[in-house]
């Protein structure tokens, strides 16, 4: 279980920069006038929704830790009261 874990962990970071390369090439593109293609027209969404994707995980792990802490200082005061 650990090692797939692993495996996704290194797919979605080769995946990550294979796309932010890709992203690169078409910004080129599109500054220099030339059109894009519906592939890269698809590539570029795909990368704005994973960019998406990783700000409301990011959002996710920041409330989890909020809640986590709060927790933690109320069953702190819990454990003083008694």
């Amino acid at each position: 279980m650990i090692m797939s874990q692993m495996v996704e962990d290194v797919a979605g970071t080769w995946f990550t920069s294979v796309l932010k390369e890709a992203i690169a090439n078409i910004s080129e593109k599109i500054v220099s006038g030339k059109k894009v293609t519906n592939t890269e027209i698809i590539m570029l969404m795909i990368y704005i929704i994973n960019r998406r994707q990783e700000a409301i995980e990011k959002r996710i792990d920041d409330l989890k830790a909020y809640v986590d802490k709060s927790i933690d200082e109320i069953n702190k005061k819990f454990k003083d009261v008694k």
